[in-house]
């Protein structure tokens, strides 16, 4: 069944903090407030609308449908009753927060305004993903057609025009309700009633202290459309930097909302701020970044799909995941409780270690051309069975690549490099056969995170303990032993049968992208696969210290950290050199030791 578009207004109010932390004193607002707001103070760019925001955990302005928005303005249009709004005036800003009714002041403002959600500043968040842009684009023309096929509701200019036709049959001595029509003079009287302010949202304040202010929040959003278990937690536990986290990176563009801002705070505190924010835009773009679109045409994919309804969650199970854990929910709610609120400077810091944490992760994975810690990891070759995403392939894949220390890390991610060719044929034949005796029985994500992490870690013990040799029979004895499952080096990826005369998109995607895989550019030094898309560097076939000329003939492409570990790959590769692979432990100590991206990275 097709999904209803829904109209996107959350740009219409903007957000902001609700509170940071509680002040020793409990202010009170206790100035005589309007009863009422006025829906003339809702157009343009008028005083009234600056003092207004919505708070920052508000879910987004994005659920009403075209045919919502139009039975709200309908209600207004023909002076039916229409539910009041509750707002609080804070102490600290002197900002007005809608705590209930956010969505019926932004679809009364975007009908005031004509601004439906579609305008080139409205959408430029969207900027990457035409896809989302050509929906809200067709939803803001929907609602438009609607009220255009209404005569007794239309676009609000219509209102003003019949005002000015109003007053012309006026001047002339003439009786507007006998020479206008029906719809036309009805629009009149009402565009009259709106400029004398008496057509207005009844508002009921809320007075007291953030606490006071944040109980009433909860409570709103806990009675009105029914929240998910999870939704729940985000605003429930809103206090704790974590959570603070997953929104930051769920909506950079948002991301300045959920940190606190003091005019105390130190320069350095300050570029903490601005770090936060520069590392919720840079992740967002690693993990969601390209957009996937059908058929697929190339091997350029996201390390992460998911639905807008999953997205927190499943971020929330990645940042638990390199926190040193599965991305079980029991560990995401400990690491709630660890980052609960302290003061602003605090919070601020914990923030920047848990998103630190993921930038980590993905300065190692697939960082810039210039990051001699990347190791260019292709997602389609390892996160991905077909053009289908499983998120427990990356989840283990994380768990097992950046567990221990500096060291751990850097003799695991050689000894990777050394035989990465072999892992990657290895893996790619036994994908399917891995993912459905995993999941059997078991489930999918955080569930399976250890069991996949273990499983990586021993194709890895096998490569390296005979040398890369997929005709070894130890090998596959090896991994029999560990795993329980019977490797081969044939592909097993079979698909039913279709009598249909075309392709479908999921058909030509597949074929496409198995295709691509087996013609792709490979690593000149570990012989792993390589998106030129993707973090590459050039290197010299005979090291230019020997010799060796730059020029084309002696020039290779390779992986980052393959470029910048070579003698140390190729001692591996050749039986020179022997590094142990390091162990997985029960509970990895934390990592916090590794360093960040390099702050120039954000300037």
């Amino acid at each position: 069944m097709a999904t209803k578009s829904t109209v996107y207004l959350d740009q219409i109010i903007e957000r902001e903090n609700l509170r940071y932390h509680r002040p020793i004193e409990n202010f009170t607002t206790s100035q005589p407030k309007d009863s009422t707001l006025q829906f003339r103070d809702l157009i343009g760019n008028s005083e009234r609308l600056r003092l207004i925001r919505k708070p920052d955990f508000q879910r987004a302005t994005w659920a009403w449908t075209p045919q919502d928005c139009v039975d709200l303005i309908e209600s207004v249009v023909s002076g039916r009753v229409i539910p009041g709004i509750i707002m609080w005036t804070s102490p600290s800003n002197n900002l007005d927060y809608i705590l209930d009714g956010g969505h019926r002041v932004s679809v009364l403002i975007a009908w005031l305004n004509d601004r439906w959600g579609d305008s080139d500043a409205d959408i430029i968040r969207f900027i990457n993903d035409p896809e989302q842009r050509n929906e809200i684009k067709e939803a803001a023309r929907e609602v438009r057609n609607h009220l255009n096929a209404r005569r007794d509701i239309g676009a609000f200019e219509e209102y003003r025009k019949a005002d000015e036709q109003f007053s012309r049959i006026t001047d002339i001595g003439e009786a507007p309700k006998r020479v206008m029509a029906e719809d036309d003079y009805k629009k009149a009287m009402f565009y009259r009633d709106y400029i004398r302010g008496s057509k207005s949202f009844h508002v009921t304040w809320v007075t007291g202290d953030y606490l006071i202010a944040e109980t009433s929040f909860l409570k709103i959003n806990k009675s009105g459309k029914q929240l998910s278990q999870w939704e729940t937690r985000l605003i429930e536990d809103r206090d704790s930097a974590f959570i603070r986290c997953i929104m930051s990176l769920s909506n950079p563009n948002s991301s300045k909302h959920y940190w606190p801002t003091d005019k105390s705070f130190t320069e350095d505190h300050s570029e903490v701020a601005k770090n936060i924010e520069a590392m919720s835009h840079f992740l967002y773009d690693a993990l969601f970044e390209p957009k996937i679109v059908q058929p697929v045409t190339s091997m350029t994919l996201p390390f992460m799909v998911t639905s807008p309804a999953d997205q927190s969650r499943w971020i929330a199970e990645i940042l638990t995941i390199t926190e040193k854990k599965q991305g079980q929910d029991s560990e995401t709610d400990e690491l709630i409780r660890q980052y609960r609120e302290t003061e602003p400077i605090n919070f601020l810091i914990d923030g920047h270690k848990v998103l630190g944490g993921l930038v980590r992760v993905f300065e190692h994975l697939d960082g810039p051309n210039n990051q001699p810690l990347s190791l260019g990891i292709v997602p389609s070759i390892y996160f991905y069975s077909g053009v289908r995403y499983v998120r427990s392939l990356f989840y283990g894949f994380i768990y097992w690549m950046f567990q221990g220390d500096d060291g751990e890390i850097r003799n695991r991610k050689l000894n990777f490099s050394a035989h990465r060719g072999a892992f990657e044929t290895l893996f790619l034949a036994n994908k399917e056969l891995i993912i459905k005796t995993i999941s059997r029985g078991i489930g999918s994500g955080p569930e399976v995170t250890k069991k996949t992490a273990n499983l990586f870690q021993a194709i890895l013990e096998a490569l390296t303990n005979n040398v890369g040799d997929l005709e070894d029979p130890k090998v596959k004895t090896h991994i029999k032993t560990r795993t329980g499952l019977v490797f081969t080096i044939e592909n097993l990826i079979s698909e039913s049968e279709s009598r249909t005369r075309g392709f479908s998109k999921k058909q030509k995607s597949q074929h496409l992208l198995e295709e691509l895989t087996s013609r792709a550019l490979r690593c000149g030094i570990c012989d792993g696969v390589i998106d030129p898309n993707s973090g590459t560097q050039h290197d010299h076939i005979m090291p230019h210290h020997q010799g060796g000329l730059t020029n084309s003939v002696n020039q290779r492409i390779v992986h980052p950290f393959c470029n910048n570990n070579r003698e140390v790959i190729e001692g591996i590769q050749s039986g020179q050199r022997k590094i142990p692979v390091p162990v997985l432990r029960s509970n990895p100590e934390s990592v916090d030791q590794l360093k960040l991206f390099p702050d120039e990275y954000f300037e």
